[in-house]
Protein backbone atom coordinates (compact mmCIF):
# COMPACT_ATOMS: atom_id res chain seq x y z
CA UNK A 1 0.00 0.00 0.00
CA UNK A 2 2.91 2.30 0.66
CA UNK A 3 3.88 2.59 -2.69
CA UNK A 4 0.66 3.18 -4.71
CA UNK A 5 -0.02 6.32 -1.91
CA UNK A 6 3.39 7.53 -3.04
CA UNK A 7 2.65 7.60 -6.39
CA UNK A 8 -0.39 9.33 -5.71
CA UNK A 9 0.67 12.04 -3.36
CA UNK A 10 3.40 12.33 -6.17
CA UNK A 11 1.03 12.39 -8.98
CA UNK A 12 -1.18 15.13 -6.93
CA UNK A 13 1.67 17.46 -6.49
CA UNK A 14 2.45 17.20 -10.11
CA UNK A 15 -0.75 17.96 -10.99
CA UNK A 16 -1.08 20.86 -8.32
CA UNK A 17 2.20 22.25 -9.65
CA UNK A 18 0.48 22.05 -13.54
CA UNK A 19 -1.99 24.01 -12.26
CA UNK A 20 -0.50 26.70 -10.42
CA UNK A 21 1.67 27.02 -13.60
CA UNK A 22 -1.48 27.59 -15.74
CA UNK A 23 -3.04 29.73 -13.69
CA UNK A 24 0.11 31.94 -13.10
CA UNK A 25 -0.04 32.40 -17.13
CA UNK A 26 -3.67 33.08 -17.44
CA UNK A 27 -3.46 35.74 -14.67
CA UNK A 28 -0.45 37.38 -15.54
CA UNK A 29 -0.30 40.74 -14.03
CA UNK A 30 2.38 42.18 -16.16
CA UNK A 31 3.78 42.54 -19.35
CA UNK A 32 7.55 42.28 -20.44
CA UNK A 33 9.07 44.12 -23.31
CA UNK A 34 12.24 43.01 -25.19
CA UNK A 35 13.68 46.22 -25.14
CA UNK A 36 13.08 50.25 -24.21
CA UNK A 37 12.80 52.08 -27.61
CA UNK A 38 9.61 52.05 -30.21
CA UNK A 39 9.61 53.33 -33.75
CA UNK A 40 5.83 53.34 -35.48
CA UNK A 41 6.04 54.34 -39.19
CA UNK A 42 3.24 54.77 -41.81
CA UNK A 43 3.53 55.00 -45.35
CA UNK A 44 0.34 56.38 -45.15
CA UNK A 45 -1.73 57.26 -42.52
CA UNK A 46 -5.07 59.26 -43.03
CA UNK A 47 -6.85 62.03 -41.39
CA UNK A 48 -9.85 62.16 -42.07
CA UNK A 49 -13.20 64.11 -41.77
CA UNK A 50 -16.89 64.25 -43.31
CA UNK A 51 -15.18 66.56 -45.94
CA UNK A 52 -11.90 65.73 -47.43
CA UNK A 53 -9.11 63.47 -46.31
CA UNK A 54 -5.53 63.75 -46.22
CA UNK A 55 -2.93 60.86 -46.31
CA UNK A 56 0.63 61.61 -45.07
CA UNK A 57 3.65 59.41 -44.64
CA UNK A 58 4.30 59.64 -40.55
CA UNK A 59 7.33 58.34 -38.40
CA UNK A 60 6.35 58.25 -34.39
CA UNK A 61 9.75 57.33 -32.15
CA UNK A 62 9.52 56.96 -28.78
CA UNK A 63 10.67 54.74 -25.29
CA UNK A 64 8.72 52.75 -22.67
CA UNK A 65 9.30 53.94 -19.23
CA UNK A 66 10.27 50.39 -18.13
CA UNK A 67 10.57 47.93 -19.69
CA UNK A 68 8.10 45.34 -17.72
CA UNK A 69 4.76 47.70 -16.67
CA UNK A 70 1.67 46.18 -14.84
CA UNK A 71 -1.38 45.53 -16.85
CA UNK A 72 -3.31 48.50 -15.38
CA UNK A 73 -5.62 50.71 -18.03
CA UNK A 74 -4.34 54.05 -17.53
CA UNK A 75 -0.83 53.78 -17.02
CA UNK A 76 1.45 55.63 -18.30
CA UNK A 77 4.16 53.60 -19.94
CA UNK A 78 5.87 55.68 -22.13
CA UNK A 79 6.55 59.06 -24.00
CA UNK A 80 6.89 59.32 -27.62
CA UNK A 81 9.53 62.19 -28.52
CA UNK A 82 10.00 62.38 -32.22
CA UNK A 83 7.16 62.96 -34.87
CA UNK A 84 8.26 63.49 -38.31
CA UNK A 85 5.70 64.16 -41.11
CA UNK A 86 7.21 63.04 -44.56
CA UNK A 87 6.14 65.52 -47.23
CA UNK A 88 4.50 65.84 -50.17
CA UNK A 89 1.31 64.38 -48.65
CA UNK A 90 -2.03 63.39 -50.76
CA UNK A 91 -4.80 66.19 -50.80
CA UNK A 92 -2.80 68.60 -48.84
CA UNK A 93 -0.29 69.17 -46.16
CA UNK A 94 0.57 68.75 -42.94
CA UNK A 95 2.74 69.19 -40.41
CA UNK A 96 4.31 67.79 -36.92
CA UNK A 97 4.47 70.41 -34.05
CA UNK A 98 7.90 68.92 -32.69
CA UNK A 99 9.28 72.68 -32.65
CA UNK A 100 11.75 71.32 -35.46
CA UNK A 101 9.74 71.63 -38.60
CA UNK A 102 9.16 74.77 -40.82
CA UNK A 103 5.48 75.45 -40.99
CA UNK A 104 4.28 78.18 -43.70
CA UNK A 105 3.51 80.87 -40.31
CA UNK A 106 7.00 79.77 -38.94
CA UNK A 107 8.93 76.92 -36.99
CA UNK A 108 6.30 74.72 -35.53
CA UNK A 109 5.68 75.06 -31.54
CA UNK A 110 6.96 72.14 -29.51
CA UNK A 111 4.35 69.97 -27.79
CA UNK A 112 6.72 66.87 -27.53
CA UNK A 113 6.49 64.73 -26.13
CA UNK A 114 3.56 62.68 -26.79
CA UNK A 115 2.33 60.26 -23.96
CA UNK A 116 1.64 56.67 -24.23
CA UNK A 117 -0.59 54.73 -21.47
CA UNK A 118 -1.49 51.45 -21.50
CA UNK A 119 -5.04 50.67 -22.61
CA UNK A 120 -5.76 46.79 -22.38
CA UNK A 121 -5.46 43.96 -24.74
CA UNK A 122 -7.85 41.53 -27.34
CA UNK A 123 -7.73 37.96 -26.97
CA UNK A 124 -8.19 35.50 -24.03
CA UNK A 125 -5.09 35.19 -21.45
CA UNK A 126 -2.35 34.24 -22.28
CA UNK A 127 -2.75 34.07 -25.92
CA UNK A 128 -3.63 37.76 -26.24
CA UNK A 129 -3.50 38.73 -29.83
CA UNK A 130 -3.54 42.86 -29.16
CA UNK A 131 -1.84 45.42 -26.88
CA UNK A 132 -3.59 48.53 -26.80
CA UNK A 133 -2.58 51.94 -26.41
CA UNK A 134 -3.56 55.40 -26.03
CA UNK A 135 -1.72 58.41 -27.34
CA UNK A 136 -2.51 61.74 -25.65
CA UNK A 137 -1.44 65.30 -25.87
CA UNK A 138 -0.79 65.14 -29.61
CA UNK A 139 -0.86 67.96 -31.76
CA UNK A 140 -0.64 68.40 -35.95
CA UNK A 141 -1.11 71.32 -38.38
CA UNK A 142 -3.34 70.21 -41.08
CA UNK A 143 -3.79 71.87 -44.46
CA UNK A 144 -6.43 71.27 -47.03
CA UNK A 145 -9.29 72.27 -49.10
CA UNK A 146 -12.24 71.61 -47.20
CA UNK A 147 -15.83 71.64 -48.94
CA UNK A 148 -13.67 73.95 -51.84
CA UNK A 149 -12.46 76.69 -49.10
CA UNK A 150 -8.87 75.94 -48.36
CA UNK A 151 -8.11 75.47 -44.72
CA UNK A 152 -5.37 75.32 -42.43
CA UNK A 153 -5.73 74.50 -38.34
CA UNK A 154 -4.21 73.21 -35.78
CA UNK A 155 -5.36 69.55 -34.31
CA UNK A 156 -5.22 68.30 -31.25
CA UNK A 157 -6.56 69.54 -27.96
CA UNK A 158 -5.63 67.78 -24.31
CA UNK A 159 -8.49 65.82 -24.22
CA UNK A 160 -7.92 64.41 -27.39
CA UNK A 161 -7.00 60.67 -27.20
CA UNK A 162 -6.04 58.19 -30.03
CA UNK A 163 -6.43 54.04 -29.45
CA UNK A 164 -3.89 52.26 -31.68
CA UNK A 165 -4.13 48.36 -31.28
CA UNK A 166 -0.49 46.95 -31.79
CA UNK A 167 -0.92 43.41 -33.44
CA UNK A 168 0.60 40.83 -31.24
CA UNK A 169 1.71 37.09 -32.27
CA UNK A 170 0.75 34.88 -30.27
CA UNK A 171 3.37 31.94 -31.02
CA UNK A 172 6.13 34.42 -30.75
CA UNK A 173 5.13 37.51 -28.27
CA UNK A 174 6.37 39.84 -31.87
CA UNK A 175 4.29 43.17 -32.52
CA UNK A 176 3.69 43.65 -35.82
CA UNK A 177 1.78 46.16 -37.05
CA UNK A 178 -0.05 49.44 -35.25
CA UNK A 179 -3.37 50.85 -35.91
CA UNK A 180 -5.45 53.60 -34.69
CA UNK A 181 -8.83 52.67 -34.06
CA UNK A 182 -11.03 55.17 -36.29
CA UNK A 183 -14.47 54.44 -34.26
CA UNK A 184 -12.88 55.64 -30.80
CA UNK A 185 -10.37 58.17 -31.81
CA UNK A 186 -11.20 62.14 -32.59
CA UNK A 187 -8.69 64.47 -33.28
CA UNK A 188 -10.41 68.24 -32.41
CA UNK A 189 -10.00 71.40 -34.08
CA UNK A 190 -7.83 73.56 -32.04
CA UNK A 191 -7.49 77.28 -33.49
CA UNK A 192 -8.09 77.74 -37.85
CA UNK A 193 -4.79 79.25 -39.38
CA UNK A 194 -6.09 80.51 -42.34
CA UNK A 195 -9.64 79.51 -43.57
CA UNK A 196 -11.64 79.98 -40.57
CA UNK A 197 -15.19 78.26 -40.90
CA UNK A 198 -13.93 75.73 -43.34
CA UNK A 199 -11.42 73.89 -41.53
CA UNK A 200 -13.54 70.78 -40.13
CA UNK A 201 -14.41 70.43 -36.34
CA UNK A 202 -12.86 66.85 -35.78
CA UNK A 203 -11.14 64.21 -37.50
CA UNK A 204 -9.86 60.97 -37.20
CA UNK A 205 -6.95 58.55 -38.10
CA UNK A 206 -7.14 55.60 -40.18
CA UNK A 207 -4.15 53.04 -41.27
CA UNK A 208 -1.77 50.51 -40.64
CA UNK A 209 1.90 50.69 -39.61
CA UNK A 210 4.72 49.31 -38.31
CA UNK A 211 6.29 49.04 -35.31
CA UNK A 212 9.98 48.28 -34.37
CA UNK A 213 12.57 48.35 -31.74
CA UNK A 214 13.92 52.00 -32.68
CA UNK A 215 17.96 51.05 -32.57
CA UNK A 216 17.70 47.71 -34.74
CA UNK A 217 14.82 47.69 -36.54
CA UNK A 218 13.83 44.50 -35.13
CA UNK A 219 10.17 43.13 -34.16
CA UNK A 220 9.16 44.37 -30.52
CA UNK A 221 8.33 41.33 -28.71
CA UNK A 222 5.27 41.25 -25.45
CA UNK A 223 5.84 38.74 -22.80
CA UNK A 224 3.43 38.15 -19.94
CA UNK A 225 5.24 37.54 -16.82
Amino acid sequence: MLRPITQWITAVAAAALLLGSLGANASARSLSFNDWTMRATWASLEFGSPTATIRCRLTLEGSFHTRTIAKVRGSLIGALTRAIVVRPCTNGEAWADNGTEVEPLGTAPNRLPFHLTYEGFRGTLPAIDEVRLLLSRISFVMQSSFIGIGCRGRYGRAEDNIIAGAARNTATGELSTLAPDSTVNRLSLVEALVGGGACPTTGAFRGIGSVTVLSSGNRITVTLI
